[in-house]
């Protein structure tokens, strides 16, 4: 399967997951080698230099680490592998709580608040609310303890202001993560289910696009192979396609294809569906046996035959061309069936046109 084929959210997980696992462990290097300068410049007199060198160390690891993780997490199609993905949260998850402890325990600053913020954002950025949690619920745990045993490094100057400034503290850390899950979450089951939605689809013909056609195949066949529930597929293309798009202009080609897509979406029946396969190709898939399918097919291509498409003061007719196949127990995959409707339509094709063949 290739970009174009893979929604836009697939795209975009693949390339945020493989540039986090890398970046973070990094941006912790960094971070680390700056503390062990600023120790000896002389800054942090109470944080010992064995413990950040050996921090700077372990920051190596998890790059390297994470460096295998960015190799290992694609298959072959450039898909992400789930369980390695899984396995990566967990050690990005690890790796901030590290991190955070650091922060708040070895190099504890009355400041450290702000720094939340910067690293809840890291996995904001996977669109996991749970993984959100995950990290958020670490954060406040670590803070708590750190609280417990070096308040004074940590809790706000004692002065006319410092229980006010010890709530207004606690207020706004517990509304920005909130906040930031609820971001997650809305974006994860809203945003998120949008966007599926509308990678699902063909944008001119508002046809289901290729991607969906395999998932819905492959679901179809499952489902035959467990119930028994058999499905045909229709192969449909146009006549002379090329003809209309020489003639009129590619303008009228859309609408033309357009006006087809439409009439193919009403004769499938709800549990159906149609796909654009590719040009002016469409594949159906309805549930019903060999005569059922000829005669939805049949149903189509005389009302194609019929239509016809005002451009520029002209009438547009075309034909269709329509092969059927229907699933048999040896179908392992959609190209077993798809490959029989292909070679049925290019028998009508080369056998007059305009025409069923099933």
């Amino acid at each position: 399967m290739d970009n174009v084929s893979r929604s836009a959210l697939e795209l975009y997980m693949n390339r945020i997951f493989k540039m986090l696992i890398v970046f973070i462990p990094i941006i912790a290097l960094c971070a680390g080698c700056t503390y062990t300068a600023l120790k000896v410049l002389g800054y942090y007199e109470d944080v010992p230099i064995v413990t950040l060198i050996a921090f700077d160390a372990s920051c190596v690891v998890y790059f390297i680490v994470g460096y295998i993780f960015a190799k290992k997490c694609e298959d072959k199609n450039g898909n992400l592998k789930p369980k390695v993905v899984f396995k990566g949260k967990i050690f990005i998850c690890c790796l901030i709580f590290i991190q955070w402890c650091f922060i708040t325990h070895l190099i504890p600053s009355r400041e450290f608040w702000a720094y939340i913020i910067l690293f809840v954002m890291v996995v904001v950025f996977f669109l996991d609310s749970k993984m959100v949690a995950v990290v958020i619920g670490e954060m406040l745990v670590c803070v708590a303890v750190s609280y417990i045993f070096k308040g004074d490094a940590l809790l706000p100057v004692k002065d006319e202001f410092y229980v006010p400034n010890i709530v207004l503290r606690a207020v706004l850390i517990v509304l920005t993560l909130f906040c930031m899950w609820l971001f997650t979450y809305l974006v994860e089951t809203r945003l998120v289910a949008e966007l599926e939605k509308i990678s699902d689809y063909d944008t001119l013909t508002m046809l289901y696009n290729r991607r969906k056609m395999t998932k819905f195949l492959d679901n179809a066949i499952l489902n035959a192979k467990k119930t028994g529930t058999g499905f045909a597929v229709m192969m449909c293309d146009l006549d002379d396609f090329k003809l209309v798009n020489d003639t009129y202009g590619h303008d009228c080609g859309d609408m033309v294809l357009k006006n087809i897509a439409s009439v193919i979406m009403h004769s499938v029946n709800q549990s159906g569906g149609a796909f654009r396969y590719g040009g002016e190709e469409v594949l159906s898939v309805l549930y019903a046996d060999s005569e059922q399918a000829k005669s939805v097919a049949e149903e189509i291509r005389r009302t194609v035959e019929k239509s016809f498409v005002e451009y520029d003061g002209n009438k547009v007719t075309v034909t269709i061309t329509i092969g059927v196949a229907v699933y048999e127990e040896n179908d392992i995959s959609p190209d077993y069936i798809i490959k029989r409707a292909d070679s049925n339509l290019y028998f009508g094709k080369t056998h007059g046109k305009n025409r069923v063949i099933g």
